[in-house]
C-alpha cells in the first residue's frame, strides 16, 4: 500500500475515538448508488431521505480501456418505499472532450427496488446510468444481502458492463462509528475504511483500482419538520361569547381570521352552522392553514355552533370543502387519540349554505395585495466547446405578484445576478413578465393561463385545463402555447399536449404522461412523477421525441428557511418560501414545457380532498403548533400516551364505525340545516 493511503487510514482510524456514538442508515458507493466502494448493496436510502456523495477514484470502464481519475458528484433518494433514485454528475481532468478543450463529462441518473427486507435477508435490482448518452458507466445488476450475524453485513450479486459478472463484498462494524469494508469485483479486491463522525456525516478511504479511493457523503431528511405528531393533550377551550344575532357571530369570526392574516374571508351562520371561506397567503403548507381556520373558527365561535364547513380558495377561487362536528374537531385537535371518523373533505360544492345563513361583509379583501419575493438564483454550464469545465452564474432573483381581481395577478420576475462566468454580465435582466388567471366553475374543473412575456425573450399565451375525478385521484388534462421570440432563427414556437396524470394521497406522490408536441416542436410523450416529502417537492421526468433519444431529468423545490409565516398586511416584502433546480442528462431543449412553478398542480398546492383525507395528523401537528406550545418529545409522555390508546380502544369498542354516514347523507344534513 502506498505510504499516503496508509497515513491516511491509519490518521481515520485515529479519528473513531472522537467521533460522537450516532447510528449510519445511509451508505452509498462512488456512483451514489447504497453500496460498500466500487459494488452496490442489497440496501436502499430510507424513504424521505437524501444523500450527497462525493468521490474520487480510478475508473477503468469510460471511453476507453485507459484508466483515468473520476471526480464524481450524486445525490441520492429515498424516492419511494422501498425505492431510491441518484443523479450524478462526474468529469475527469485527466481525459478531453471530442473537442480537446474541457475535461471530458458524464451526467446520469441510477434506480434501484429492493424486492424484500425479511429476517436479516434483502434483495434488490437495479440499474447504474440509466438515461442519456452512455459512456460505458452503465450497469445492470441483482443483490443480495444478510445481515443476521452481528457486526456484519454481507453482500453478493452479479452485474452486467462495469460490473461484469459476479461481484460480493463485506461491511464489518466493530465500533457504531467506524467499519472496515473489501469487496470483489472486476476479478480484483478493494477494500478501506469508513467512519461517522458526526450524525449524517460518512468519511471513507480505501483503494479501487488499485489506486487510492476518497470518498465523502451526508445523509439529510427531505422533510425538515420531520414526523413527530403530538403525545399530550392539549387545553383548547370554546369562547363563551354570546354576540346575539347571527350577522354579529359571523363577523366576530371573520375579524378573528382576518387578525390571523387569512384573505377573502367570507363568514356565514345560521346560529347552527358555521360557513368560511377564506384565502391563506401566511402559511407555506395549504394544510397548515386550513387548520389554523379550523381553530381559529372553533376557539372563536360560541357554544351553539355545532358544525363548521370551511372551504380554502387559491386566488379566491375555492378548491374544497372540509365540514366537521365542532365539538369532535375541538376534542381532534386537543386530544391525539380522538379520532376523525366524522370529518368530511370533499370537492367544493356550491350552495353548501344551509337555509337561512347570514354572511357578515367580505374581510380583508385580496385584490390589490402585493407581494415581493427575494430568492436565490444560480445556473451552470458544463462541457461547452472550447469553454472552461465549469462556467456558473449566482445572484439574487426578485418576483412581484399584483392580485388584480378573482384568479388573476401580474406576475413580474427579474434576477441580480451577482457572480457570472456564463455571459460575463451583471446587469439586471427581466425573465418573466405576465398576467395569471385561473378559475373554476364546476367541482372537478379547474382552468389556468398565462399570457405576456412567459420567459426571456418569449412573448405569447400559455393555457391549461384539467378534470379532477374519481375523488380527485385521477386527472385528464390539455394545455397549448403560442410563443413568438425575439431571436430570428426561430420566430415562432407553440404547443400541444393532453396529459393523463394519477394521484396516491398516502404517499403524496402523482404520475404524469404527456403526448404530443412541445414547445420545440418535437412530437412524443413526456413523463414525470412528482413526490412531495412537506414542503419538499421533487420531480424525475423522462422524455422521447422524433427529435431525442430517451431522456431525462429532475426538478426539485427546496423550502427556505428565512420564510416568514407570521402575521403580515396586504402588501409584504419577504424571503421566498421555495429555491427551484432543474438537472437533465442532456443539453438539448427537446421534451419542453412551460417553466416550472406555473401548472396547475402547482398552483393547486395539494389542495386536494383525498390529500387532506390523509393528513389529518398533519392537520391536528399544525394547529397544536400554532398554539406556540414548548414541543415535549414522546418519551417524556410515555403514561399519558398509555392512557390515550387504552381510551381509544374503549371509544372504538363503544363506537359504531362499521356503517359510516355517505358523504351524500352529511351534505344533504348540512344543507338541511341540521
Amino acid at each position: 500500500m502506498p505510504r499516503l493511503s496508509r497515513t491516511i487510514l491509519t490518521a481515520l482510524a485515529l479519528l473513531t475515538g472522537l467521533c460522537l456514538r450516532v447510528h449510519a442508515e445511509e451508505h452509498t458507493q462512488v456512483d451514489g448508488a447504497s453500496g460498500l466502494l466500487f459494488t452496490p448493496t442489497a440496501e436502499v436510502v430510507n424513504e424521505g431521505r437524501a444523500v450527497f456523495t462525493w468521490s474520487r477514484h480510478i475508473n477503468d470502464s469510460i471511453r476507453s480501456t485507459g484508466e483515468f481519475i473520476e471526480r464524481s458528484y450524486s445525490i441520492t433518494l429515498g424516492y419511494l418505499p422501498s425505492v431510491e433514485v441518484g443523479m450524478r454528475f462526474a468529469d475527469f481532468p485527466e481525459l478531453p472532450d471530442s473537442n480537446n478543450s474541457t475535461n471530458f463529462q458524464d451526467r446520469s441518473i441510477s434506480a434501484k427496488l429492493q424486492l424484500f427486507d425479511e429476517d436479516g435477508w434483502q434483495a434488490a435490482v437495479g440499474a447504474i446510468d440509466l438515461a442519456g448518452d452512455s459512456q460505458k458507466n452503465e450497469a445492470y445488476y441483482g443483490v443480495l444481502g444478510y445481515s443476521g450475524i452481528e457486526d456484519l453485513v454481507l453482500s453478493a450479486g452479479v452485474g452486467t458492463d462495469k460490473l461484469d459478472g459476479f461481484f460480493g463484498g463485506a461491511r464489518w462494524t466493530p465500533v457504531e462509528e467506524a467499519s472496515l469494508i473489501g469487496e470483489y469485483v472486476n476479478e480484483q479486491i478493494n477494500y478501506g475504511l469508513e467512519v461517522r463522525p458526526l450524525k449524517g456525516l460518512t468519511l471513507k478511504a480505501g483503494r479501487i483500482n488499485e489506486d487510492d479511493a476518497w470518498q465523502g457523503s451526508y445523509s439529510f431528511p427531505l422533510d425538515p419538520r420531520g414526523k413527530d405528531l403530538i403525545c399530550c393533550p392539549v387545553a383548547i377551550e370554546r369562547c363563551e361569547c354570546d354576540p346575539g344575532e347571527p350577522c354579529d357571530l359571523a363577523a366576530h369570526v371573520r375579524d378573528a381570521l382576518v387578525a390571523e392574516s387569512f384573505e377573502n374571508v367570507l363568514v356565514g351562520t345560521d346560529g347552527e352552522t358555521l360557513v368560511i371561506e377564506y384565502e391563506n397567503r401566511r402559511f407555506r403548507e395549504q394544510v397548515d392553514g386550513l387548520a389554523v381556520a379550523a381553530l381559529t373558527a372553533a376557539t372563536h365561535s360560541g357554544p351553539q355552533i355545532s358544525r363548521v364547513v370551511i372551504s380554502p380558495k387559491l386566488e379566491d377561487v375555492p378548491q374544497l370543502t372540509f365540514m366537521a362536528d365542532m365539538e369532535q374537531l375541538l376534542e381532534f385537535l386537543s386530544d391525539p387519540a380522538a379520532g376523525c371518523q366524522s370529518f368530511l373533505t370533499v370537492p367544493y360544492r356550491y350552495n353548501m349554505c344551509p337555509a337561512d345563513t347570514v354572511f357578515a361583509s367580505e374581510g380583508n379583501k385580496r385584490p390589490g395585495a402585493l407581494d415581493l419575493n427575494v430568492r436565490p438564483t444560480n445556473s451552470f454550464v458544463i462541457a461547452s466547446p472550447f469553454q472552461p469545465s465549469w462556467r456558473t452564474a449566482f445572484g439574487l432573483g426578485l418576483t412581484e405578484e399584483l392580485s388584480v381581481a378573482r384568479g388573476t395577478k401580474l406576475i413580474a420576475r427579474q434576477n441580480i445576478p451577482l457572480m457570472d462566468d456564463i455571459s460575463e454580465k451583471t446587469d439586471p435582466v427581466m425573465t418573466n413578465a405576465f398576467i395569471n388567471w385561473n378559475d373554476s366553475w364546476d367541482e372537478g374543473f379547474f382552468l389556468q393561463s398565462q399570457a405576456g412575456m412567459i420567459s426571456r425573450g418569449n412573448y405569447g399565451a400559455v393555457a391549461e385545463a384539467g378534470w379532477y375525478f374519481s375523488d380527485d385521484r385521477f386527472k385528464l388534462g390539455a394545455s397549448t402555447a403560442y410563443l413568438e421570440t425575439d431571436s430570428g432563427s426561430d420566430p415562432e414556437d407553440s404547443m400541444a399536449l393532453g396529459e393523463l396524470a394519477m394521484y396516491e394521497p398516502s404517499l403524496d406522490f402523482n404520475l404524469s404522461l404527456q403526448a404530443g408536441e412541445f414547445l420545440e416542436g418535437d412530437d412524443g410523450f413526456r413523463v414525470t412523477s412528482t413526490r412531495y416529502f412537506g414542503p419538499t417537492q421533487i420531480s424525475f421526468f423522462a422524455y422521447d421525441t422524433n427529435m431525442s433519444k430517451p431522456n431525462g431529468g429532475f426538478r426539485i423545490f427546496l423550502p427556505i428557511d428565512l420564510s416568514d409565516q407570521g402575521r403580515h398586511g396586504r402588501s409584504r416584502a419577504r424571503i421566498a418560501d421555495y429555491y427551484g433546480f432543474q438537472y437533465r442528462t442532456d443539453s438539448d431543449p427537446w421534451g419542453s414545457v412551460p417553466l416550472p412553478g406555473w401548472d396547475m398542480d402547482q398552483l393547486r398546492q395539494r389542495l386536494r380532498p383525498a390529500y387532506v383525507r390523509e393528513h389529518y395528523d398533519e392537520f391536528r401537528r399544525a394547529a397544536w403548533l400554532y398554539l406556540d406550545n414548548s414541543y415535549s418529545p414522546c418519551e417524556d409522555c410515555a403514561g399519558h400516551q398509555a392512557g390515550f390508546e387504552h381510551e381509544a380502544e374503549d371509544i372504538a369498542e363503544a363506537a359504531d364505525y362499521s356503517t359510516p354516514p355517505t358523504d351524500g347523507e352529511i351534505v344533504a344534513t348540512v344543507l338541511a340545516g341540521g
